[in-house]
């Protein structure tokens, strides 16, 4: 190579800016040998431009997407790159209203052809994929168009409720991803990389394409630790593909031409394969903010609080969500005074602690989500935080929540939302996923950039990523309720997703969540999820304690002893005990003729499995009575022997009950075509009129009358072998002692009579046992 290549030529006066008018800025470019090159930009973005650093040069690239702190680079077929720019100082650069831009096109342009790697690749081998997008249709329902690579060929469109989420085709601007594979040579090569790498890695998708290995950009030490995890999870996915992936997260830092770019990252291997590595990349920040600053400042709220659902409510269910469950952290209240308005690391452990010390004190449900609500209200700053329980349909219930009344007038608490409003395939990414976050429901996400069309052979599974995007239908959804941003975590138990903590921010900015918050945050709703688990257990337990009164000495005393824990149990308003046709009550009966028709009718079905209904008459259509059955709605029957013969049932009186929905649950039906998941439009309360049902009997109560019915059932068993034992045995013994009359004095069978009377027996031998003595005596 000449010296020419090498020497930088000599300085340029530079112009002032007043002296003449921008229309597009372009790269500068030498003519090298003879060599010409385009000096027509391959991006349309304009406002890019890049420096240099001779300290720490970056890999050669093609043209890329300028910014103002870029490199710009010339790429040679030899793969070798060079700085085409003049030393510093560089004139400034002219305000934005000096600066005519031509329009930007729809996608990036590729074409510029690469150096190095695995060689050179031209714009036809360059894939990006295409963002998710909602459809809008002149008839029907709207459609999703897929994520997927940009094509020729017609996209495919889904219904939104087959939308295929777990591959949206982009991720949120607030991070980068990176998809990493080893090759034949043993390097880690970058597959597929965000079209927003720069901004995170200040590196750009065609020069982390152009490199060797990604390891190139790692100092030592971080390069070892780096190559130690993604072994030890290639090795994890090997030895055990069915297990759930766990993401590895920690900070390192990347070598780029500004210095050292400190980052926290999370790997895992890709869903689907064993040796694709996702990388995924945050900025580093070692603090946790918390909700004095930024997210309840004055900026940061609406200029007038949202309002999507009509307010009336009573006052005191507003005080409900307007006041904290949770007592103060302690680590907060330091800071405060302090005056900071954030906490270190470190400090994260001790919040951890303070707040499972209020979960585990906690004695009901309800308190317990009253506690969870104020605890991520205090840390995250959200503006509302809501605890959101599934019952056994998926239809949920806001049971907890603490508002800013200055971000929103909508109150929560109490009121339903359908089960069609959150699709199975979103309801099995949240157990997967545990916590999820959407920064900015308005902020345009980043495409995926391929490094060859092979790699987007199949749309990137972004199942367990924390950046995948959100659904466009999801985004409609909450731009509709006014909300921006949003956080959930999972509440799972027994593999069950049982509720949702749901934190939503309004504004004009996104919420930030820090990777230490979220993980504070996500092992807080984990703490929740056991301490749920604990008190539900509790309650099962209570039902399997011995009872406190004296039991008699026969089932139907022994049960009718314990009747108020089990009425408590199973919350029923009372009960009914058939043993061979014979019943008992288990508290007062009303309306006692409904409860004897319906027993009279069970006594003829012989149940032999746990049987239940909240609306009676239309789950026993034959189950007759002349005045019908108007009060009682639900029974839970309890089979407690083989046969069926006996059993407990237990009922619920019908409730004329009021569900208040947000927003009327029907309105997505459509009544040709069948159901469609749709963004509702309006959430204002629409009250459903419910008659003639009762409680629903949940899983608990279920699992409950299982162990009834294998505790009652067993007892009743014994019981029936030793009364049948007893009675055998002293009839044995009148025989033997009439037999041996004649050998032996009269006196003697006496003897006997009285010591057998003198002993604990049953009733009816101890009549026959005084027939004989009277007889004896006569």
């Amino acid at each position: 190579m000449s010296n020419i290549d090498t020497i930088p030529s000599k300085s340029v006066v530079y112009p002032s800016v007043e002296e003449f008018q921008v229309e597009r800025i372009f790269p500068i470019r030498n003519l090298v040998n003879g060599r010409g090159v385009d000096t027509e930009s391959t991006s349309p973005n304009t406002d890019d431009v890049s420096s240099s650093n001779s300290s720490c040069r970056g890999p050669n690239s093609a043209q890329e997407p300028y910014r103002k702190d870029d490199i710009l680079k010339d790429s040679h077929s030899d793969g070798s790159s060079e700085t085409n720019f003049l030393p510093p100082p560089y004139p400034p650069i002219p305000p934005d209203d000096q600066i005519r831009r031509l329009p930007e096109s729809a996608t990036h342009d590729y074409s510029t052809e690469i150096g190095g790697g695995e060689g050179s690749f031209g714009y036809e081998t360059r894939k990006i994929s295409q963002r998710s997008q909602l459809i809008p249709s002149s008839s029907g329902p709207p459609g999703i168009a897929q994520g997927e690579p940009v094509s020729t060929e017609e996209r495919t469109f889904f219904k939104c409720e087959d939308e295929p989420i777990h591959i949206p085709g982009a991720i949120q601007q607030y991070g980068a991803l990176i998809a990493l594979r080893y090759n034949d040579q043993g390097d880690l090569m970058v597959r597929i990389a965000s079209e927003n790498a720069f901004k995170i890695l200040k590196y750009t998708p065609e020069q982390l394409f152009s490199l060797n290995s990604f390891l190139d950009l790692l100092g030592v030490d971080v390069r070892e630790d780096f190559i130690a995890r993604v072994d030890h999870a290639l090795r994890a996915v090997t030895k055990n593909p069915s297990t759930d992936t766990k993401l590895d997260i920690f900070s390192m830092s990347v070598v780029a031409h500004t210095g050292l770019v400190n980052l926290w990252c999370a790997i895992h291997i890709s869903k689907g394969t064993n040796d694709l590595i996702i990388c995924e990349f945050e900025p580093f920040s070692d603090e946790m903010f918390f909700s004095n600053e930024p997210h309840n400042t004055k900026n940061d709220l609406p200029k007038l609080p949202t309002r999507t659902i009509d307010n009336d409510i009573v006052l005191e269910e507003r005080l409900k969500s307007i006041s904290s469950g949770s007592q103060p952290l302690r680590v907060l209240q330091i800071a405060k005074r302090k005056g900071r308005h954030a906490v270190g690391s470190l400090e994260v452990f001790n919040a951890m602690t303070q707040a499972q010390e209020q979960l585990a004190a906690c004695t009901s449900v309800q308190k317990l989500q009253d506690v969870l609500v104020g605890l991520i209200f205090d840390l995250t700053g959200f503006h509302r935080v809501m605890f959101y329980r599934f019952d056994s349909a998926k239809n949920g219930c806001v049971e907890a929540e603490l508002l800013n009344p200055k971000a929103s007038d909508d109150i929560f608490r109490g009121l339903h939302f359908p089960a069609s409003d959150i699709p199975k395939q979103a309801l099995d990414l949240y157990k997967i996923n545990r916590i999820r976050i959407l920064h900015d429901r308005d902020e345009e996400t980043a495409r995926l950039v391929c490094r060859h069309q092979s790699d987007f052979e199949k749309p990137l599974d972004l199942t367990h990523a924390y950046l995948r995007a959100m659904s466009p239908l999801h985004l409609k959804y909450l731009s509709n309720m006014g909300v921006r941003s949003t956080m959930s975590v999972s509440i799972v138990i027994n593999g069950d997703l049982w509720g949702l903590i749901a934190c939503h921010g309004y504004g004009n900015h996104g919420t930030r969540v820090t990777l230490p918050m979220r993980e504070l945050a996500r092992n807080i709703g984990e703490c929740a999820s056991t301490n749920i688990e604990r008190l539900l257990m509790h309650q099962r337990i209570e039902a399997r304690r011995a009872p406190r009164h004296n039991p008699g000495k026969t089932p139907s005393g022994f049960i009718a002893a314990s009747s108020d824990d089990l009425l408590k149990v199973f919350d029923a308003d009372f009960g009914l005990l058939n043993i061979q046709d014979e019943a008992r009550a288990i508290g007062r009966l009303r309306p006692y003729r409904e409860a004897l028709a319906i027993l009279a009718y069970l006594q003829s079905r012989h149940f032999t499995e746990i049987f239940s209904t909240h609306n009676i008459t239309k789950d026993l259509p034959k189950l007759k009575d002349s005045p019908g059955i108007n009060s009682v709605a639900g029974i839970l029957v309890i089979p407690l022997s083989t046969g069926g013969s006996d059993f407990l049932v237990f009922f619920r009186r019908g409730q004329l009950r009021e569900v208040r929905w947000a927003g009327n649950p029907y309105e997505k039906i459509k009544p040709a075509k069948g159901q469609y998941l749709e963004p509702r439009s309006s959430f204002c309360r629409w009250t459903q009129t419910i008659k003639g049902t009762s409680k629903v009997w949940n899983a608990d109560d279920f699992e409950t009358a299982s162990e009834l019915s294998l505790l009652y059932g067993r007892f009743i068993e014994i019981w029936r072998q030793k009364e049948s034992t007893g009675l055998n045995r002293m009839t044995r013994l009148l025989l033997k002692n009439t037999s041996h009359e004649v050998r032996t004095p009269l006196n003697a069978v006496v003897n006997y009579l009285e010591m057998a009377l003198e002993d604990k027996i049953e009733s009816p031998t101890r009549e026959l046992l005084e027939k004989a003595h009277r007889a004896s005596r006569s």
